[in-house]
């Protein structure tokens, strides 16, 4: 049986980042909502973080915040990982969060 991919659309790949057509198209918009609404300095913590395109948009818009992607599927962590190359002071390397496992917050820090 061949894995299901978690995404439900067709994604690009350039080297190990992924491009995902819907994060393409709302990546600007909610890095512009996320810049006024974040306070300053802010530690975000993104569950699910997908290609890492929303992550590197927010972290390009607001160079004062740290994100932390996440990812239960290894791919994605990948994609997150190669993203970070464009923020790397900002963008923490990907979480491999499981948040249908018990405490899965347990060994999270400052979020």
């Amino acid at each position: 049986m061949s894995k299901q991919p978690i995404h439900l659309e067709d994604r690009g790949l350039k080297g190990a980042r992924l491009f995902s057509p819907t994060a393409g198209r709302n990546s600007p918009v909610i890095a512009a909502v996320l810049s006024e609404a974040l306070p300053t300095n802010a530690n975000v913590l993104e569950i699910a973080s997908g290609t890492g395109e929303h992550a590197a948009a927010a972290c390009k818009a607001r160079p004062d915040i740290t994100w932390q992607p996440s990812d239960p599927d290894p791919d994605s962590r990948l994609s997150q990982n190669a993203w970070r190359e464009y923020c790397p002071a900002q963008m923490k390397p990907s979480l491999a969060l499981d948040t249908t496992a018990p405490k899965w917050w347990a060994d999270l820090n400052g979020f």
